[in-house]
């Protein structure tokens, strides 16, 4: 299944997955992303994970593909969460996708929150 064709939204405290007339609730964006890979991705999750997250800044879920099996982040994702630094345990990723990993944050909306590649506006 295309990754295009799945939808997340937050509706009434619970993560709301839509997928090819499949509409699910769970309670938290770990959930969603467990059945995103097991149920609507099991060949593509093999390659590549899609991460469900809950940005911490805005409150939308959002999704990125994480370039590694989803058993293989599963059990990285534990180390992390015993303890390891993520730079450690997710040392082949990229700064961006460690932080959407640990906020939810995606590289948008921190360059929206910065105003990066814009300009400093001077006052006279």
């Amino acid at each position: 299944m295309d990754e295009k064709e799945i939808k997340v939204s937050i509706f009434y405290n619970k993560v709301k997955v839509l997928a090819s007339g499949i509409d699910q609730n769970f309670d938290n964006d770990y959930e969603a992303t467990d059945y995103i890979n097991r149920e609507l991705r099991k060949e593509e999750s093999e390659k590549n994970t899609l991460l469900c997250r809950i940005c911490d800044l805005d409150g939308f879920v959002r999704l990125m593909e994480i370039p590694m099996p989803y058993k293989e982040f599963v059990i990285r994702r534990k180390q992390w969460w015993l303890g390891k630094l993520i730079q450690t345990v997710f040392n082949d990723l990229t700064v961006h996708q460690r932080e959407f990993i640990m906020t939810g944050i995606p590289p948008e909306v921190w360059n929206k929150l910065f105003n990066k590649g814009k300009k400093d506006e001077v006052r006279s």
